[in-house]
Formats: structure tokens, sequence, C-alpha cells
């Protein structure tokens, strides 16, 4: 099994469920979540090896009025045609202070939580100015 870990990358606030739809779905099983202040790491794997895959971490809101109580997520995976047949385990790092800034802008509030759907998961996500 060959691992390796990415640079923190900003999740994408999505208003338009298009978007979502045109990213790359290659094949990876989420097999942990750690959130820490603003910061959510999850764990995938993937097979590969040969050449460096892209994630993208994409969220959209639960209903069409914004409320940013509930956050679906979406990680999208593209193998960039890799067929090498290794394991990949990857920590995947993401900065979720987009989604505290909005939440911010829109509620008027420093303080406050949201639940960010991924996969079959809810992860509390609070924060406190």
């Amino acid at each position: 099994m060959v691992t390796s870990s990415s640079d923190t990358n900003k999740v994408i606030f999505v208003d338009n469920g298009s978007f979502i739809e045109k990213l790359k779905r290659d094949f990876f099983v989420l097999k942990g979540t750690d959130l820490k202040d603003d910061n959510l790491s999850l764990i995938v794997t993937y097979s590969g090896g040969c050449k460096k895959h892209e994630f993208v971490l994409a969220a959209t809101s639960n209903s069409t009025n914004s409320d940013l109580k509930k956050v679906n997520l979406t990680l999208s995976h593209d193998n960039k045609g890799d067929i090498c047949k290794k394991i990949v385990r990857d920590s995947l790092n993401f900065d979720l202070l987009p989604l505290k800034e909005r939440f911010q802008q829109n509620y008027g509030k420093k303080d406050g939580s949201m639940i960010l759907h991924l996969k079959d998961k809810d992860i509390q996500y609070n924060f406190i100015k």
C-alpha cells in the first residue's frame, strides 16, 4: 500500500447543482474523517500509484433558500487515467473557512454550527469566533 498526503485545499461552495454533476467520480473508498478547528481531514483509498490523482470537495446547501445549517459535501476523484493497481492510502485536507465565512455572512453571527453530510456520514461542524 502506498501512502501519500496532500496539501490543504479549500472546500468549494457551489450554488448550482449542475457543477456537481460534471465532477469526475472515479472510484475511491472513504476510510475516515477528522474535523479539527476549521480543517477537515479525509482518509481515502483507491487503486493507482503511477499518476497524481486529483480530489475536489464541493459543498451545496441542503435547500434552495441557502440554509447553511446542513451542507451536502461531494468528494470528486479524478484518477487522471491511472491504470496502476497499487492500493494508495491518502490523507486529504480541506480548509472549511469558506463555509464558516458564508454562514457568518448569511446569519450575521460569529458562532454557529452546521451538519456536513458526506456520503453516509454526518459531521458536526461547530465554530466559535
